[in-house]
């Protein structure tokens, strides 16, 4: 795994313009916990083209459960979204989990907002279905939506 600064994370983040002030905080935290410690509870994978990180994921299993996993973050520049790099880490993301469990439930919590129709698209193409909503989960009017998928 290429190891690339937390800021180029942090960037590509910012360039959706879907994180929050805290959701980068927890997001630093995560990726250089997962640098310091490669096998840690969290995965990243990573897309890079031309030797620059334009998108990643992050997923980890989820403590207590026998085979459920949650995808935390999945982040593409915004000026290559709709380009199929979502997709290819999503997929790299199940490849990983099959290898581990022969059995997986997988999980995604998302907002609402605008901001994410299009990873909600992307979810339901790549036949997450949408389990249910939690409403003013994040704040007011804007709710949680969790989508899974089984292997």
């Amino acid at each position: 795994m290429d190891i690339y600064p937390v800021s180029c994370y942090l960037d590509i983040a910012v360039t959706t313009k879907a994180f929050r002030d805290n959701d980068l905080e927890i997001l630093k935290e995560v990726i250089e916990d997962h640098q310091k410690e490669p096998k840690s509870t969290y995965r990243v994978i990573n897309e890079v083209i031309d030797n620059k990180l334009v998108g990643f994921i992050v997923f980890g299993r989820v403590p207590l459960t026998e085979y459920s996993w949650d995808i935390y973050w999945l982040a593409v520049r915004s000026d290559l979204q709709g380009k199929g790099i979502g997709k290819r880490l999503i997929e790299g993301a199940e490849a990983f989990i099959k290898a581990k469990t022969p059995k997986a439930v997988v999980r995604i919590e998302t907002s609402i907002k605008k901001e994410y129709s299009a990873a909600h698209g992307l979810y339901e193409r790549m036949k997450f279905k949408e389990m249910g909503r939690v409403p003013n989960f994040y704040s007011c009017g804007d709710d949680l939506i969790i989508y899974y998928k089984t292997y």
